[in-house]
């Protein structure tokens, strides 16, 4: 099996054993470990034949609310403070991949042929860079240059709806004059 550090989910975090009690076919939830933060331990899941490592991080979210990770790796050998750097870097690829699908359009894509799909996925990614040089530029999150954006169009769009009213209504009064 390749190296793989990945966030424990909400099912494996309820099937958790040591070598013995695997064994016994006993597994327990994470919570009751005493899994201090900075400690790896080596564990195995129900789900996966061989040992791997388990860590925990508490961190402070953006809205001061205290958050809580449990991560695993199949690689033995790494240290807590590797395995959390492992996990940013993966985060840090999950962000793009979520921005490219919510933020360049990439799933909207209607196109079946590949050449199409392949001039889909340029123009999303082309817009994505153009979206995060904004964000740099204007020191904004995504979803908040979007809603911008999306403000922005709504207005043009109304002051066009209302360009056309005032130029119809001119051309009725023309027209009974």
């Amino acid at each position: 099996m390749a190296n793989t550090t990945l966030e424990l989910s909400n099912q494996a975090r309820r099937s958790l054993s040591s070598e013995q009690d695997r064994q016994r076919g006993i597994f327990v939830a994470i919570n009751t470990l005493g899994l201090e933060p900075g400690t790896v331990r080596r564990v195995f899941l129900r789900s996966v034949n061989q040992a791997v490592a388990i860590c925990r991080d508490v961190f402070i979210n953006k809205d001061n609310a205290v958050g809580e990770l449990f991560l695993l790796t199949t690689d033995l050998s790494q240290s807590y403070q590797s395995i959390i750097s492992t996990y940013q870097k993966r985060w840090e690829v999950e962000t793009y991949h979520k921005d490219l699908k919510q933020n360049a359009s990439l799933e909207r894509s209607p196109a079946r042929a590949i050449d199409r799909q392949s001039a889909h996925l340029f123009a999303s990614v082309c817009a994505f860079a153009k979206f995060e040089r904004l964000t740099i530029k204007e020191q904004k999150n995504h979803f908040a240059l979007k809603g911008q954006l999306y403000l922005k169009a709504l207005q043009a769009a109304f002051a066009e709806l209302r360009r056309l009213q005032n130029l119809y209504e001119n051309q009725t009064t023309f027209a009974q004059a």
